[in-house]
This record gives C-alpha cells, sequence and structure tokens, in this order.
C-alpha cells in the first residue's frame, strides 16, 4: 500500500471520529492533495523547507488539544486515535451532529 493512499484511508476514518487530520508536504504536494480527498487538510510548504518547517507549519494549522507529528504516517499504530477515547483522553465527536 502507497503511503499516500494508506493516509488518505485514515484521514476518512479519523475525519468521522471528529479528528483535525493536518498533512503537511514539501514534495509531491499535487500528488498528495489529489490522494488524499476528504477528512484532511493539505499544507505545501516550500520543496526545500527542512522538517522542523514542515512540522511548524502543521502545528500553526492545529487547533486541537492532542497534536502528533510523523515523519513517516505508515509508522503510526492504526488504532491510536481509538486509543485516546477509550482512555479519555479526548472525546469522540458525536456521529448524531
Amino acid at each position: 500500500m502507497s503511503v499516500l493512499k494508506g493516509v488518505a484511508e485514515r484521514a476518512a476514518r479519523w475525519d468521522r471520529l471528529g479528528v483535525e487530520f493536518i498533512f503537511v508536504c514539501g514534495r509531491h504536494c499535487r500528488r498528495a492533495v489529489e490522494s488524499i480527498a476528504g477528512g484532511a487538510t493539505v499544507i505545501c510548504g516550500p520543496s526545500s523547507a527542512t522538517d522542523s518547517e514542515l512540522r511548524a507549519l502543521g502545528l500553526d494549522a492545529a487547533s486541537g488539544d492532542v497534536v502528533m507529528l510523523l515523519a513517516d504516517p505508515a509508522a503510526a499504530d492504526d488504532l491510536w486515535i481509538e486509543r485516546l477515547i477509550e482512555r479519555g483522553v479526548m472525546r469522540e465527536a458525536s456521529l448524531d451532529a
């Protein structure tokens, strides 16, 4: 599975849980925008941006209290959001709203 396909699948699921998902990229941004449909904000940084600069762009755009930064989205535990909800760290958005 490509990284972008995996991110797109997670973004849709996390959107249903009320998670603000921000994907920041410095290269191949057009492909990311096309691949990640709905449920995610894609920020295209300059192609020369460092990892630190890209993280800063993502943090600046985030509005939540819980923020997770990933250098490789494919390495993330697929159920980490659900675990935070189960532990009461964050509330699941009402799906009836």
